[in-house]
């Protein structure tokens, strides 16, 4: 300390060393962890994005009925929608259990598959002012009833 005693101000300033800055923090993780984390999410995202992708393609047969219900003509008969939705049921189920079907066992079989949702009855007993409904109807049910491996 004696040793700087006779020196100037600017002479002193000059001996000083600067402040060394610390290393720039790094933003990239340290621990593989928090490098698992936004991997993680994205397979969680594109999982979740084939899924429901999967889903609309087992479904696409769904809208294509639908479409088909909507784009009926004035002077349909109950049998037509019947025949809709039958050929809708055999992409989803059994044939064995679906082909054999009619009447009153086809109308049980609909109501069994949405229950609340729908209640068909024999389509032959269908009169022409409730075929607007039983449209309705059959759309709901399409819309509605469940697969066991959907």
């Amino acid at each position: 300390m004696d040793d700087l005693a006779g020196l100037e101000l600017y002479q002193l300033m000059a001996l000083i060393t600067p402040v060394s800055q610390p290393e720039p923090i790094s933003w990239y993780p340290q621990t593989l962890g928090w490098l698992a984390v936004p991997i993680l999410v994205l397979v969680v995202y594109f999982l979740k994005k084939w899924l429901t992708h999967r889903r609309f393609i087992k479904r696409q047969h769904r809208f294509y009925a639908i479409e088909l219900i909507n784009t009926l003509s004035v002077d349909f008969t109950a049998l037509t929608i019947s025949s809709i939705l039958k050929r809708c049921a055999l992409y989803d189920y059994q044939r064995a259990d679906i082909a054999s079907l009619t009447g009153d066992d086809w109308a049980a079989f609909l109501n069994q598959q949405a229950t609340g949702i729908a209640h068909f009855k024999n389509f032959n007993h269908y009169q022409k002012n409730e075929l607007d409904k039983l449209k309705q109807t059959a759309i709901d049910w399409l819309n509605c009833y469940e697969v066991a491996n959907d």
